[in-house]
């Protein structure tokens, strides 16, 4: 998550809950009112159908889809909502009005203005609205004006009466059927100067993405999307009860600090203790103790641990964190390797890697907005897909692994031991405070 050391600053000086209000008060105009209106028995009847036979009829592309690098995720996801018939719901942490964000708003309208039951769900820190210039908040309110439903997740962030439980999730679900998640926002950021990646799902996965979803968007004032009979994310109970870690389907794991579920921290955990062989860790931002040690002990009973850290970082904390921790994991038998760039024609030379990645032997690969760190683990609202299809594992290990693990420069435990008293006091005090941040 960026901008860490700007909360502190944030949560103080802020009018950030005066202008989140006034987006959430604000209503879309007459027109798109009674477009919507006019819609709403074909949406309904269409809906009821849809939901009727989602899970019993086969999906088209049902195979989960590795999307790597900003160019093949955005062309995939701007085609899927071009597509869209009936419903979009987008909940994302970022959404920048740049060529890329104004690129996908346009497509929200215009699907909108279309009759589609279109919902956008943003996080109230992640969108900058707290702000003084609240650079983005006429953006929000040119798409509620097309009659994209646009909310805010916690608007009363700032006054920290909840804490900061932020939606760090990123996730796309078109017509109840077709699901994206991962890394990343929507900004050029993502789409043309950072590695990152996304994986395209269908059917299942999607319905238990949309009732992950409806739990923010019902806490934002908005109604449920209908869940197809059956569905096994209804409630983190059902799901919890009902998903088993031996099951060979797409699982979606979350996790939801408002309700006390913490899934998708549970899942990656008894992933790494359960590991056998190998375990391989792409990770931006990684300093949760208990994730830590889980590789260390990982380590010491004979599981190959490989573990790969961004050396250029968009948080200059984690610059030394990452070094921090990667002289532990050294020391307990863990390979380390820093990531600078890979040869790409769609990418600078050096570029900062913002994937979120662990493979567990050959058989598990675990992908989503959730980053190592204590707040993804314990703080934010977080989800990611913990899928076994061989087919989708060998790509990632592949495509993904593979060529990035051989640009990679291995990490010299001599030299972060022999660092200056300067650098290593710094590593220490990051350390020491790094479940603060």
């Amino acid at each position: 998550m960026g901008g860490n050391l700007e909360m502190v600053e944030r949560i103080i000086w802020n009018d950030g809950v005066k202008k989140a209000a006034e987006l959430a008060a604000r209503k879309a105009v007459p027109e798109i009112d009674a477009v919507a209106e006019k819609a709403q028995d074909r949406l309904a009847t269409a809906a009821s159908r849809d939901v009727r036979t989602l899970s019993a009829r086969a999906v088209k592309d049902a195979t989960p889809k590795l999307l790597i690098d900003g160019k093949e995720a955005f062309s995939a996801f701007e085609k899927t909502i071009s597509g869209a018939k009936r419903r979009i719901l987008l909940e994302t942490f970022t959404f920048k009005n740049d060529e890329t964000g104004k690129r996908v708003g346009d497509l929200l309208m215009q699907k909108a203005r279309q009759g589609l039951d279109v919902r956008v769900l943003l996080d109230t820190y992640g969108t900058s609205t707290n702000l003084p210039e609240a650079p983005y908040l006429d953006f929000y309110k040119q798409m509620r004006d097309a009659g994209v439903d646009v909310r805010l997740h916690d608007p009363e962030v700032f006054s920290l009466k909840k804490g900061m439980p932020i939606t760090h999730r990123k996730l796309l679900i078109v017509d109840d059927q077709k699901f994206f998640t991962g890394g990343m926002n929507i900004s050029d950021r993502y789409a043309k100067e950072w590695h990152d990646t996304m994986i395209q799902m269908a059917g299942q996965p999607a319905q238990d993405a949309t009732a992950a979803f409806n739990n923010n968007w019902v806490r934002a004032g908005g109604d449920p999307v209908p869940l197809a009979s059956g569905s096994a994310f209804k409630n983190a109970a059902t799901h919890a009860s009902s998903a088993s870690a031996g099951s060979e389907a797409p699982r979606v794991v979350y996790n939801d600090p408002e309700a006390g579920t913490y899934e998708l921290t549970s899942t990656v955990m008894g992933m790494l203790d359960g590991a056998k062989h190998h375990i391989r860790v792409m990770m931006p931002y990684l300093s949760d103790s208990d994730f830590i040690s889980a590789l260390e002990k990982a380590a010491s009973r004979g599981v190959k641990v490989d573990v790969m850290l961004p050396k250029l970082n968009d948080e200059k904390v984690y610059a030394d964190l990452n070094e921090d921790v990667a002289q532990g994991l050294l020391e307990h038998g863990v390979r380390v390797r820093w990531y600078s760039g890979k040869p790409s024609a769609d990418l600078p030379a050096e570029h900062f890697s913002h994937t979120k990645a662990i493979m567990v032997d050959s058989n598990t690969l675990f992908l989503g907005s959730a980053n190592a760190d204590h707040r993804a683990m314990a703080g934010n609202h977080e989800l990611s897909v913990v899928v076994h299809d061989p087919a989708t594992n060998q790509d990632a290990r592949q495509r993904l692994w593979g060529i990035d693990w051989a640009a990679s420069k291995p990490a010299d435990l001599a030299s972060l031991q022999n660092a200056s008293l300067s650098t290593r006091a710094k590593r220490w005090f990051w350390s020491a405070i790094s479940s603060l941040i």
